[in-house]
């Protein structure tokens, strides 16, 4: 699928993302962990906003519901909203 492995002198999840994201070679960035928790399969509806202008598109592990013993607790409180930017009215110079 073409990913690569960054190394990150840094420890923390913070640290990753952020080195990882500044390491992408890519013109579009989409997270995930990889425990099976997102399914990567569903990505076109996310690249067709980010194709159409939109600055961040963000899913929602909530809204289709949490599989019996998929997440422990802690992880599935918390805000159950999908946030997208609208497309900027004028493109931003590249």
């Amino acid at each position: 699928l073409g990913a690569r492995v960054v190394a990150i002198p840094e420890r923390g999840y913070g640290n990753a993302l952020l080195n990882g994201i500044a390491a992408a070679r890519s013109r579009f960035v989409f997270m995930g962990d990889a425990d099976d928790s997102y399914d990567f399969s569903d990505l076109m509806p996310y690249l067709a906003k980010l194709r159409e202008g939109y600055e961040l598109v963000m899913g929602n592990r909530f809204r289709g519901g949490i599989a019996p013993g998929a997440m422990p607790p802690p992880s599935t409180s918390g805000s159950a909203e999908t946030y997208r930017s609208p497309p900027p009215e004028t493109p931003s110079p590249p």
